[in-house]
């Protein structure tokens, strides 16, 4: 036996049970995962990967039977701050409100930062839509191309094509991108993009999936069939709009490396008057009464009926 043999058997032997492949390289060549004759991944390889150009290594890790290999290990470690309380007070009461970091990776303020986000997106959109419908598309990628999108550069490049054909073929005014590192297992590496776009007047909602699907599929060099998911909202649904504007601006702690910034594209509205915040029972804007003293949390997290619910004032 070899040297490059004893290698393989060596980390066959190494992989935990259930997570073991047998993956070149990520060239850009479609991968395919070897396997022995009871069913297995013959072996697990580990690969240097390149978030945000730091190298950090990674696995791809098989299933049973042909199954597509899944990467594994690309997800780091995410931050947590120690958020304050502020007081927020108008004529309804005071209320506390739970301040942190701001930070995408941060596991604390990750809802906050993404509805944060989603409120932007949702002002933007209604602004220019102006009784039209708001499109929302998801473009995947499948499972044996998943490893080219590692690099956020390709995968920039590949949401500037589709974006150019989105704009000649399908009539986008603007748009605004944001895309997710994983689906519901948040350790396994599954890219998609979230667009939430804009028609120019006298175009139809109703578009072409088919050829959109197309030219997704020329774009990342899939050779077989892509999973895009299209449909469309009535900007008078703000309900609707309003859900999707949070889904697709929600944060992943620990893939902070890999999300790219949140991305418009088009003729978009620029200035965008931001109204101060104002309790919907009384009106009144809110006045910041300081930072809560430890007395004043442990009362919101032992009485809160204390205080005004916070969800009286959002």
């Amino acid at each position: 036996m070899n040297n490059l043999a004893q290698e393989r058997v060596r980390k066959q032997d190494q992989a935990p049970q259930g997570c073991r492949e047998s993956l070149p390289s990520l060239n850009g060549d479609p991968v395919k995962a070897g396997y022995t004759p009871a069913g297995l991944p013959a072996f697990c390889d580990s690969h240097q990967g390149e978030p945000g150009g730091a190298g950090s290594p990674f696995s791809l890790c098989g299933g049973p039977g042909a199954e597509p290999p899944v990467i594994l290990n690309l997800r780091q470690t995410a931050t947590s701050c120690e958020p304050k309380y502020l007081v927020i007070e108008c004529s309804c009461g005071p209320t506390l409100v739970k301040s942190g970091c701001m930070r995408k990776d941060c596991e604390e303020c990750a809802d906050a930062v993404g509805l944060r986000r989603s409120g932007r997106v949702y002002d933007r959109l209604q602004k220019g839509a102006e009784g039209r419908s708001v499109l929302y598309t998801v473009l995947t990628v499948p499972p044996d191309l998943r490893g080219r999108f590692v690099s956020t550069d390709k995968w920039r490049k590949a949401l500037r094509k589709i974006w150019k054909t989105m704009k000649a073929s399908f009539g986008a005014l603007y748009g605004v991108e944001n895309s997710h590192p994983t689906g519901e297992n948040l350790e396994v590496f599954a890219p998609h993009a979230n667009f939430l776009w804009v028609q120019r007047p006298g175009f139809r909602p109703y578009i072409d999936v088919d050829e959109l699907r197309a030219a997704w599929a020329s774009i990342i060099g899939a050779e077989g069939p892509v999973d895009v998911h299209h449909q469309y909202v009535p900007s008078g649904d703000v309900k609707k709009v309003a859900h999707r504007c949070r889904y697709s601006t929600r944060s992943f702690p620990g893939w902070g490396w890999w999300i790219p910034s949140m991305r418009w594209y088009g003729t978009y509205p620029r200035k965008m008057k931001k109204e101060p915040p104002v309790c919907h029972r009384c009106g009144e804007r809110f006045r910041y009464g300081g930072v809560a003293t430890d007395d004043e949390v442990s009362m919101w997290n032992e009485r809160p009926w204390e205080f005004r619910p916070l969800y009286d004032c959002p």
